[in-house]
């Protein structure tokens, strides 16, 4: 059963995380020596404005703020190799804030969707053990017992409620 917080849930946000920062590690890597290698006076284009948006995916603002830094003084720093290219630099560098400030808004939105939809999931969890109430250990004669499964893979909630009874006709189970 899935559980917040589990172990499991832990170990694959840092799977993600590491993923995510080697993917970001080796773009940048790519980056960077295609351009330390390119002949002198070449164009090649700056894709370090995805470095954001790369790490984003794993990650909240405050780690995004952190590449996108590093992918603007970057930028700057190969502006050495051919200074008639500022424009470009600055054109970078607007791109990379926008990705960077687009990449914090959708996480921040993420993050609230995720922590709204853990509300709901809280209040329908309360509801159902409300609705559902515990089976007593023995009805008549005989010793009962219940576990709730849902059909859904990681549902905590949801399916069919089920009761024991002890009725004229003998005990009942539904």
């Amino acid at each position: 059963m899935w559980v917040r917080g589990s172990e499991a849930d832990l170990t694959g946000r840092r799977v993600n995380a590491v993923a995510t920062l080697s993917a970001a590690l080796l773009l940048y890597g790519v980056v960077v020596g295609v351009q330390l290698t390119a002949p002198p006076g070449s164009r090649s284009p700056s894709v370090l404005v995805a470095l954001p948006a790369v790490v984003a995916l794993s990650f909240g603002p405050a780690v995004i703020v952190g590449p996108a830094a590093v992918a603007v003084g970057t930028r700057w720093a190969f502006l050495v190799q051919d200074p008639r290219r500022v424009g470009a630099a600055l054109g970078t560098t607007a791109a990379v804030c926008v990705i960077a400030d687009l990449a914090c808004f959708v996480v921040r939105r993420r993050e609230r969707t995720a922590a709204r939809m853990g509300q709901i999931l809280a209040v329908a969890e309360s509801v159902q053990t409300a609705v559902l109430r515990s089976v007593p250990p023995r009805v008549g004669g005989l010793r009962a017992a219940a576990e709730y499964r849902s059909a859904a893979e990681f549902a905590r909630i949801g399916g069919d409620l089920y009761a024991v009874v002890d009725s004229p006709f003998g005990v009942c189970g539904a």
